[in-house]
């Protein structure tokens, strides 16, 4: 849609590849980041997203890397398959607004 939108001279809003995706490319997972080869001694920081939702074969090496005994961080708002195999996990809770 977006390279549509730039052809016909239009305008692309909220447009981006994935969300996080730029901060993902500074310190997350690049080029080269092979987590099929991960295991002990190496640790895995998964925030705010579901990856078996979102990116199934990134949960599936992430999960066989904790299976290898990586070091897997889970911090999320809400439960996900990847908890169970998670060594800490932050659940982070929003607070609720009601009026009254």
């Amino acid at each position: 849609m977006k390279s549509l939108a730039d052809t016909a001279g239009g305008t692309t809003i909220l447009y981006s590849n994935m969300g996080g995706g730029d901060l993902t490319a500074l310190v997350g997972v690049g080029q080269g980041t092979n987590i099929g080869k991960m295991g002990k001694g190496d640790a895995i920081l998964v925030v705010a997203s579901d990856l078996y939702q979102e990116a199934p074969i990134w949960w599936l090496r992430a999960k066989q890397a904790a299976d290898r005994g990586a070091t897997l961080i889970v911090a999320n708002a809400r439960e996900t398959k990847l908890d169970k195999f998670a060594s800490s996990l932050f659940v982070m809770h929003r607070a609720m607004n009601r009026r009254l």
